[in-house]
């Protein structure tokens, strides 16, 4: 699994990227199945790789933005994924985010 956060100094190109993001995902329906929901963070959108029964992996991308940071996550596991603890991972890096210094 990897989190990665980008700051920028400015925080409407962040939400501009996030809707390029959406608008990129947008363009693969159907490809990419739905992920699960991140709790209180409605900006986060996290999607599953396609499923084959040959393939003995998952995977999963979220993105995510906070302010004028950017985050994405991508994981990947043999089957079955444990979706639910991911997306609890992201959730919490996301709130530590908008609460800075309270995690410490």
């Amino acid at each position: 699994m990897t989190i990665e956060l980008s700051e920028l100094d400015n925080a409407s190109a962040v939400r501009e990227i996030a809707r390029y993001q959406d608008s990129f995902v947008d363009m693969l329906d159907g490809f990419l199945r739905a992920g699960p929901k991140i709790v209180g963070h409605k900006d986060a959108h996290c999607f599953l790789a396609p499923t084959s029964k040959k393939e003995k992996l998952d995977s999963m991308v979220c993105f995510a933005h906070q302010g004028n940071v950017l985050v994405s996550l991508t994981a990947d596991s043999v089957k079955p994924m444990r979706q639910e603890g991911i997306a609890k991972l992201l959730r919490e890096q996301l709130d530590r985010i908008v609460e800075p210094g309270e995690a410490v």
